[in-house]
């Protein structure tokens, strides 16, 4: 049998994120485009969330999503946080690292932030277990409230797209963090996760309002967007040291000094 030495590194990794053989195997399926007869949403059992079950939907990015949050774990801060009290996880997605930052943090409220209503469905499903102290808003993060046009092909990558207006354009309502943190009663934040598809450069641009109630970040740069030495500018004026992270290069890591 001629396996490559790819797919037998994949094989070997599955033990280190999945609690069964029959998990391995729909997660491979998954990934494989496969169509699931009996549920439109299948669980897995996830080693690093105590072995609770997280759902995937088939024939989504769900999957892949799913293996970089709990094998690549690029979400994670760059500094282990001590007895962190928030996180805001902007760019929730289907919920997995917010599900993954209510496990490891468990004095932690965590607010996620998604904009796509179906992504903010299955997210709100995926941290159910810890939903006391999880909140979804299914929201744009952006730089005023109000509504916005977004698109895109896969769930992973949707795109705000401001005054594009077509077919496949949809809307949301989008919230300015510092109006979400006044709502929501918060004056500090621990961590912030932002991968919210290159509207990171708009919202750190538009960031005096709430970025001295941050302590650390780590955010997915989208380069045609905003570049990662315009948005290390921003954070290093409002008192952050910045620097790439070692696990992911388009991240920024930036901690308050």
């Amino acid at each position: 049998m001629n396996i490559s030495l790819a797919k037998l590194r994949s094989l070997a990794a599955y033990p280190k994120v999945f609690c069964t053989f029959s998990d391995m195997r729909q997660f491979r399926k998954l990934l494989q485009g496969q169509a699931f007869s009996s549920t439109s949403e299948v669980p897995l059992g996830i080693k690093s969330v105590d072995s609770k079950k997280l759902f995937c939907r088939p024939k989504t990015t769900d999957a892949v999503v799913l293996w970089d949050t709990f094998y690549e774990r690029y979400h994670l801060p760059s500094q282990e946080l001590q007895n962190p009290k928030v996180i805001l996880d902007l760019g929730a997605n289907a919920g997995f690292t917010a599900a993954h930052f209510a496990f490891l943090y468990p004095s932690a409220r965590i607010i996620a932030v998604e904009m796509d209503s179906e992504n903010a469905r299955i997210a709100r499903r995926n941290v159910e277990t810890w939903q006391d102290r999880c909140l979804v808003v299914n929201a744009a993060v952006w730089t005023s409230d109000g509504e916005i046009e977004y698109g895109g092909e896969e769930e992973w990558g949707f795109q705000i797209r401001p005054g594009e207006t077509s077919q496949k354009t949809k809307t949301a309502p989008s919230r300015a963090i510092e109006s979400l943190l006044k709502e929501l009663g918060v004056e500090k934040v621990d961590y912030v996760k932002m991968d919210i598809e290159g509207a990171e450069g708009e919202v750190l641009k538009n960031s005096a309002a709430w970025i001295d109630k941050v302590s650390s970040m780590k955010i997915e740069i989208h380069a045609q967007q905003a570049s990662y030495e315009e948005c290390e500018k921003i954070l290093s004026k409002a008192g952050f040291h910045c620097a790439r992270d070692h696990q992911h290069f388009n991240c920024l890591s930036a901690i308050r000094k």
